[in-house]
């Protein structure tokens, strides 16, 4: 089974981190059946937003 979540994100660099940690560990990720992606939009942030994104790739 495939599970896409998808993320809005403007000027979220100070909690942006912690919502794409707490994404990805969600308990469905246990579950060997289950293919996570996560989708991240960003809508042209001017704070770290992007950085915060690129160095929590997985």
């Amino acid at each position: 089974m495939k599970v896409s979540v998808c993320l809005a994100s403007y000027n979220g660099g100070d909690w942006i981190k912690r919502q794409i940690d707490s994404i990805l560990n969600q308990e469905f990720k246990y579950h060997s059946n289950v293919d996570l992606e996560l989708i991240i939009s960003d809508d042209g942030s001017t704070d770290n937003s992007l950085k915060e994104i690129s160095q929590n790739k997985r």
